[in-house]
């Protein structure tokens, strides 16, 4: 005698996924705010150009993600980029006093001091100095994403709580 297990089929709820996409989509924008709110700090303390920060959010079935990074165009955004990066060498010559405006892992922007003496490559190989030790990378996305994953992640299980409350009712259910 053999025995054979079969599960028994549930039924089937019937929702609106288009629902549940705009409620994700929306979550994922107010996200994509906070993100800004805080890469913000890190330009505070700029004079003349600084960044214009864009977010993308993706929603399909095999991801949701939210990313915030400033546009690639204009001077701040490319000098942002060298500073969250960071570079292996760095052709200017700094005052003795200098002191950077951004730290790294800090998303704030300080009033640093100091100025540049010497800048660019044909100038310092033209007195014989040698290029300086790069931009230490700032990793200031790193840090609102370690910031707000915990947020984000209780966020989005809302946002499902909410639509799962809304989307199957008794007459969901019936079929």
């Amino acid at each position: 005698m053999s025995f054979e297990f079969r599960p028994i089929p549930k039924k089937q709820i019937k929702f609106d996924l288009k629902g549940i996409t705009k409620q994700l989509r929306d979550a994922l924008e107010g996200e994509g705010i906070e993100h800004r709110k805080l890469l913000r700090k890190t330009t505070d303390s700029w004079t003349g150009d600084k960044p214009y920060f864009i977010t993308e959010t993706v929603v399909s079935k095999e991801r949701l993600s939210v990313e915030t990074a400033p546009h690639k165009t204009g001077k701040g955004g490319e000098i942002w980029w060298y500073l969250e990066l960071g570079t292996r060498i760095r052709w200017a010559l700094m005052s003795s006093n200098f002191r950077a405006k951004t730290r790294s892992g800090k998303l704030r922007s300080y009033r640093g001091r100091g100025r540049v003496l010497i800048a660019g490559r044909r100038a310092m190989t033209k007195r014989g100095i040698k290029p300086r030790p790069g931009i230490k990378a700032r990793n200031w996305r790193a840090e609102v994403n370690r910031l707000r994953s915990r947020k984000f992640k209780s966020r989005i299980q809302k946002e499902f709580g909410i639509w799962a409350k809304n989307a199957i009712t008794p007459k969901s259910l019936r079929g």
